[in-house]
């Protein structure tokens, strides 16, 4: 059988993009359709410890999951925060699992390291529905998130501006593996709407 070359190339562009994935693993309950699909539909997101050891880092990373998540995912994040440690009053109110964030970024020069370890914990019993690794290494400017530059030190400040490529990069493909919940509460439906994120 003779092969393409159209073929050959979008199967060598696939590896590539494999390849160049910084997730390194990622996991969801087998029972995650039966138990959580509808049920973990309202979030909170924490960070903790504090990438790179600093406040505004944390808020960035905070922030950034909660608008991703929201935008790009089924979840409804109601609440976010960043501190040293995770707080023991991250399931509050009418939250039903938490995305815990636990990750590092450190600046070496032009390039920002960063990995994350991140869970998605369900608050009544506390158990993992998801989880993922991810890290890599990129630099800290990139023509295409030059915007998104501008926007996230406008959120937080200008300290985060070298940090701001690693943890979208970083961030969204971690994220993107979240597994896909089922919003059925006509409640909840509006509230996802009225979040306008």
């Amino acid at each position: 059988m003779n092969a393409r070359p159209g073929h050959l190339l979008a199967a060598a562009a696939l590896t590539l993009t494999a390849a160049c994935s910084p997730v390194l693993s990622a996991q969801t309950r087998e029972d995650y359709a039966a138990v959580d699909r509808t049920q973990t539909v309202r979030l909170a997101v924490a960070v903790a410890p504090l990438p790179a050891g600093q406040q505004d880092v944390g808020d960035l990373w905070s922030m950034m999951t909660r608008k991703y998540v929201n935008q790009h995912r089924d979840f409804i994040v109601v609440a976010d925060r960043a501190d040293a440690a995770i707080p023991t009053d991250v399931c509050g109110e009418r939250i039903d699992g938490v995305l815990l964030l636990a990750g590092r970024a450190e600046r070496q020069g032009d390039e920002v390291g960063a990995a994350v370890n991140a869970r998605l914990v369900r608050c009544r019993d506390r158990q993992d529905i998801w989880s993922a690794q991810a890290a890599g290494t990129w630099p800290t400017t990139d023509d295409d998130l030059v915007e998104a530059r501008k926007y996230w030190v406008g959120q937080t400040a200008e300290v985060v501006d070298p940090f701001v490529v690693a943890s979208f990069r970083l961030l969204t493909a971690t994220l993107e593996t979240l597994p896909s919940p089922k919003i059925t509460d006509e409640a909840h439906i509006r509230e996802k709407i009225d979040l306008g994120e």
